[in-house]
């Protein structure tokens, strides 16, 4: 299975936040601007005003729910009722996640009958209403927007995204393609201030199976000169953040495309916040979704989720201190989904591979002082 992950703000008038991974480059556009004339007015901004989400957590608050699911559903239905009084605009994304939040006969393995991600998308919302997260997802509109995720692509085509971990060197997934030959700077492919590097050498994780559900699915990129000036580098998390209590929420970014069933939106950088599904896929149901023990974690719905064009691209942690950690590179969709994207993606850990990572670089002569 060939996915790559673009993020998709689920459905807002047709606007996704891409973060879905592994689509066939074959039957994807080759030319940004066919994607833009698709979309022939910009799309609605798919995120929830804080007004809205206090006043849905209020309402839920007051209902007699006695159920998680139903808590969440009932302050998503408050929070778009006062949406459409307010701003006349009430993003489809939310109500499909309320929807699903309220089915009654949703199956157990679903994510949204998930007790842990129940819990991270409450406090989302308790988040979002500070102004922590957002509920939703958004373009970039600045070069300085999310600096480390890029673009990476072949001579003739742009088939996924990554995340600039050292000056030279680019970290993204290894099933994207065989043949990486460039790497873009920017808020889009149409970005009249973005840049392009060339990729001189890659290398593929040791062990990375892809007949083993993609296993150790990671490839770093070496360019040809260090990332522009308004490039970021990005830090590798520790260990300790993937458990239970640290790791609830990650922001997601990526050049995907906005609907996993077309090729509309590919070029541009979006992000988005989600709930985690499982911290370490290590839970005794956590193989429900196909992520790898200790390696791997899951997160995401279908509201905001990666899709095509957003494989190997960046999940990012915010600490207690307010600074961001690279906690994951987008690898595919859940094993057990109902839709290739929106159910889900599955995010491989950067802290587990740091040694080889570390190797690498130095055998590229590279300085990479971002590990732990």
């Amino acid at each position: 299975m060939h996915r790559s992950f673009h993020l998709i703000i689920l459905a807002c008038g047709g606007y996704w936040l891409p973060i879905c991974a592994g689509a066939d480059a074959s039957k994807l556009p080759h030319s940004f601007e066919e994607n833009r004339r698709k979309l022939k007015t910009p799309p609605p901004t798919a995120t929830l005003a804080i007004p809205a989400i206090q006043q849905g957590l209020d309402v839920s608050k007051k209902t007699k729910a006695n159920s998680l699911d139903k808590k969440i559903g009932s302050a998503l239905a408050a929070a778009l009722l006062e949406s459409a009084v307010t701003d006349q605009l009430a993003p489809p994304q939310i109500e499909r996640a309320r929807n699903y939040f309220l089915w009654p006969k949703k199956p157990q393995n679903s994510i949204f009958a998930n007790p842990i991600f129940q819990e991270n998308f409450l406090y989302l919302l308790e988040n979002a209403k500070r102004d922590r997260f957002i509920v939703g997802g958004l373009p970039a509109l600045k070069l300085t927007d999310y600096p480390s995720c890029v673009m990476v692509g072949t001579g003739r085509s742009w088939e996924a995204s990554g995340a600039v971990i050292a000056p030279r060197i680019v970290l993204t997934a290894a099933h994207i393609t065989d043949k990486p030959e460039r790497v873009f700077f920017g808020t889009s492919l149409e970005d009249p201030l973005g840049i392009t590097r060339k990729v001189v050498a890659k290398a593929i994780c040791p062990g990375y199976s892809p007949s083993d559900n993609h296993k150790n699915d990671l490839m770093l990129l070496l360019l040809d000169a260090p990332a522009p000036p308004f490039a970021a580098v990005a830090k590798l998390a520790p260990s300790d953040v993937f458990t239970k209590e640290k790791l609830r929420v990650v922001r997601i970014a990526g050049f995907g495309v906005i609907s996993g069933a077309s090729s509309v939106g590919l070029g541009v950088k979006r992000w988005g916040d989600v709930a985690v599904v499982t911290p370490d896929s290590s839970g005794n149901d956590d193989a429900q979704y196909g992520a790898h023990p200790g390696l791997e974690f899951v997160a995401g719905d279908n509201r905001v989720d990666t899709c095509y064009g957003d494989s190997g691209g960046p999940a990012y942690w915010e600490d207690v201190n307010g600074k961001w950690w690279l906690v994951g590179i987008t690898s595919r969709w859940t094993l057990n989904r109902r839709r290739n994207c929106g159910d889900g993606g599955i995010y491989v850990r950067p802290d587990k591979y740091q040694d080889w990572i570390q190797q690498m670089a130095r055998q590229w002569n590279q300085s990479i002082d971002n590990l732990q």
